[in-house]
């Protein structure tokens, strides 16, 4: 066989459904060959970030390794921040790409990058070339190995063109045992014994929950956790979060980490399971944990742990397996039947905010505020819908309104790189048919990568699109107000304004096959809404916010 046809068993041994791509002429030697392996459905992409964030959304949604096909050195450019943001959320996913013949490397050819595997190194867990035909599938599997073992990540691959058209002669070799690693790691009983002691023992204890607790499957013992605990759950905060991680009608939770919280700064022991302590925005000035407090954190990267403050206890380990022994070890310590928390202790527990949430009067009549439409989708949508957030200033208002009770049906990137969203959904839905997938986004986000629509329109795909349209940059905007100097004595705020003309997402989505419509009143949302949760297609709403 040849290096391509090589390639595409080897993809079919990893059980790889979709390839995601947007070709070029190094991989045509692909193309040409992918009739003869059915199992593995090409996704055509208008765009390189395209592909990378639907292989991003489908790994997300399954835990199976999300693969992409580039053409060599400019389809990496374009990929880049798609493969960041995979790196900064630990997504593991294999991005191949058809490079130049290998011997025009030093002939200075078309599109050829020496040194491309470094320009990917640094938003990589491993970036290499293959050197032989024969060593495509070997590394292949390696990539593969490299990406789902913890910390998990993106890797790169490169493919130069005569090692896909050349010979494959070695014999072909299982995947097993060559793409998965045993990495269940707990720390020691005696570490989990004195843990457990501090747990119990504590007067104000209080867990922090992270988006690992959701990626390892961990909401059982992290519930069962916070009841034997008696203690409050937080949330990690917004800007670090990639997937809810405990279910927000549970009495015990009590919304986002802010150090500003009553029970935070009160308390004597803080467990973060998981999560990122911290993804800082700006330098912080005053501690985000309080100095009275125990530190406890269990991660599964070495590297998050007493990473900016010290940590009392840096638990490194796999999150739901750790957690079953910290269980198991706190029902036995000795006279400890578990503590039941008291009604004054839960004082704050978001009791307006449940549904159905009543709908403000608004003060213009050509827009609607972003609180409005978070409310309506809350009243609207069924428990298991998954929403896909990029909705940037937006999404303050999706997590003050919206509660998220069942698992993994909240994702957000904590890379910032913009255009992930729609393309998220798209590969969250090819993986989840059978839920509602939801892409909230902000209209500078959307234009990042708006051809993504044209991909969910081809296939068919129903998703649907909320496009908060305020025709501006606003979190830029909000930072120039905040400066307190020229742009807010002035009223001028450059680069702040996507208007005049202003962008219509109707005609743009109708141009790339997708039916939309307009927003601009309260009542317009419930009906745009509910007719777009029964529709088996790709639907864009256009809601004008305020």
């Amino acid at each position: 066989m040849t290096g391509a046809q090589a390639l595409l068993k080897a993809l079919q041994e990893v059980g790889c459904d979709y390839l995601f791509g947007l070709p070029g002429t190094t991989v045509v030697p692909i193309l040409d060959v992918l009739p003869d392996f059915p199992k593995c459905k090409y996704i055509l992409t208008l765009q390189e970030a395209v592909a990378v964030a639907m292989a991003d959304g489908y790994t997300k949604a399954t835990g199976r390794i999300g693969v992409v096909n580039l053409y060599n050195s400019v389809g990496t450019f374009n990929a880049l921040v798609g493969i960041y943001n995979a790196y900064r959320d630990n997504t593991p996913i294999v991005v191949t790409a058809g490079d130049k013949d290998s011997r025009l490397l030093g002939r200075e050819g078309f599109c050829v990058l020496q040194g491309l595997t470094d320009l990917v190194r640094p938003v990589t867990k491993w970036s290499w070339t293959v050197s032989d035909s024969s060593q495509i599938v070997r590394d292949f599997y390696r990539a593969v190995k490299i990406a789902t073992s913890p910390p998990c990540g993106p890797v790169y691959l490169a493919i130069p063109e005569n090692f896909l058209i050349g010979e494959y002669t070695q014999e072909f070799p299982k995947a097993r045992g060559l793409t998965s690693v045993h990495s269940v790691i707990v720390p020691s009983k005696r570490i989990i014994e004195e843990v457990a002691i501090v747990l119990t023992s504590a007067l104000r204890p209080v867990l922090v929950a992270g988006s690992e607790v959701a990626t390892y499957d961990a909401y059982s013992e992290m519930i069962e956790l916070a009841e034997i605990c008696g203690a409050p759950v937080f949330h990690e905060p917004g800007l670090s979060t990639t997937s809810n991680a405990f279910p927000q009608d549970h009495p015990h939770y009590l919304g986002f980490y802010n150090y500003e919280n009553a029970f935070i700064k009160e308390a004597d022991v803080i467990f973060f399971v998981g999560g990122k302590v911290f993804l800082e925005f700006n330098y912080p000035y005053v501690p985000e944990i309080p100095d009275t407090a125990k530190v406890i954190h269990l991660h599964p990267n070495s590297d998050e742990l007493a990473k900016l403050y010290p940590t009392d206890y840096p638990l490194l380990g796999h999150i739901k397996e750790s957690l079953k022994e910290l269980l198991i070890m706190i029902k036995k310590v000795s006279g400890y039947s578990g503590r039941k928390h008291k009604d004054h202790y839960f004082s704050y527990l978001f009791q307006d905010q449940r549904r159905p949430y009543p709908l403000e009067p608004m003060n213009d009549e050509n827009c609607v505020s972003s609180e409005s439409l978070v409310k309506e989708m809350a009243n609207i949508f069924d428990p298991n819908t998954i929403i896909v957030d990029e909705g940037i200033l937006s999404s303050f208002s999706l997590l003050s309104y919206y509660r998220f009770t069942k698992p993994r049906t909240y994702y957000h990137t904590c890379g910032g790189g913009l255009g992930w969203g729609i393309p998220v959904a798209l590969g969250i839905s090819l993986a989840k048919p059978e839920n509602k997938v939801v892409a909230f986004v902000g209209d500078g986000s959307a234009l990042f990568t708006i051809q993504a629509l044209w991909t969910a329109a081809h296939y068919n795909i129903p998703v649907l699109i909320i496009v908060c349209h305020n025709k501006s940059y606003k979190a830029v905007y909000a930072a120039l107000r905040e400066r307190r100097e020229k742009a807010l004595k002035n009223s001028s705020y450059v680069g702040c304004t996507i208007n005049n003309p202003p962008v219509d997402f109707v005609s743009l989505a109708k141009g790339f096959g997708v039916e939309a419509v307009s927003v601009y009143t309260d009542k317009e949302i419930r009906k745009a809404l509910e007719h777009a949760v029964g529709l088996k297609k790709p639907y864009l709403v256009e809601v004008h916010v305020s």
